[in-house]
């Protein structure tokens, strides 16, 4: 099974408190990871923290941002050159902040669930501001396509992964394996000053007014409701030991404190 998938995610060094989580889970999976990521964020600022994650099973694509490109060309550019890379005829595209439970995504897998249609979609868990508050409401993530039934139009369609809804395609949506959810989704486990790059570089961030939410929500510890969906939440496990708190802002807080 191992061999019969490629993996193509979408990096930038924001999402580093997840990429190692997901590659480490990924390779239970797949020997075929490939990561494209391009030199900038997509405000335009030089991404200085963007170190390359090649190793084995895994290859890591850097390429040069132009200014004169919307941020949602550039999710889709990820996955295109994603898809060149790739050398299976089953790919699975995730964003840097989506992880499968590795043996979970096997075992499905390995029954061959996504060989009965050309797309598959997943439904996941989905969590805000730290990976123990997992909303009680579940989402869509991830999507495995057969390449057959992928084309360049679609891949650069303003709806991203999810523009083979305007086809015939079958496809089969929100799959789970054995019932259980496969899918963890940690878009907004983030710091305030991750939270704040992320909306400003990123294809939705005119749907709302991120910014003053941010500065909001973080005037008070957690209420159990976001400000994305005003779902209700859980509190879990942190299953990936996901660690958004690095050195560097630990390190400001103590000279605060001090």
């Amino acid at each position: 099974v191992r061999k019969v998938i490629s993996v193509v995610i979408s990096y930038c060094s924001n999402d580093e408190a997840f990429i190692q989580p997901l590659l480490s889970e990924c390779k239970k999976f797949s020997q075929d990871i490939v990561v494209v990521s391009t030199n900038h964020f997509l405000d335009g600022e030089y991404d200085l923290n963007l170190k390359d994650l090649s190793e084995p099973c895994v290859k890591h694509l850097i390429y040069p941002w132009e200014v004169d490109k919307d941020p949602k060309y550039w999710h889709n550019h990820n996955r295109f050159l994603g898809l060149q890379a790739a050398t299976q005829d089953y790919i699975l595209f995730l964003d840097a902040d989506e992880i499968p439970d590795g043996n979970l995504m096997k075992g499905f897998l390995e029954e061959g669930h996504h060989l009965s249609v050309p797309i598959v979609t997943f439904e996941c868990y989905w969590y805000f501001r730290e990976p123990i508050y997992q909303a009680e409401q579940t989402e869509r993530c991830g999507a495995i396509f057969h390449r057959g039934h992928i084309t360049e139009e679609l891949i650069y369609h303003s709806m991203e992964r999810w523009s083979f809804e305007l086809t015939q395609t079958p496809y089969i949506d929100k799959a789970r394996y054995n019932n259980q959810i496969i899918m963890h989704h940690l878009s907004w486990v983030r710091t305030k000053e991750q939270m704040l790059k992320k909306v400003n570089s990123w294809a939705h961030k005119s749907d709302k007014l991120w910014v003053s939410l941010i500065h909001q929500e973080f005037e008070y510890p957690f209420k159990g409701r976001d400000f994305v969906h005003n779902y209700k939440f859980n509190e879990v496990s942190n299953i990936f030991n996901i660690n958004i708190h690095g050195r560097q802002e630990t390190t400001e807080s103590n000279t605060i404190l001090a």
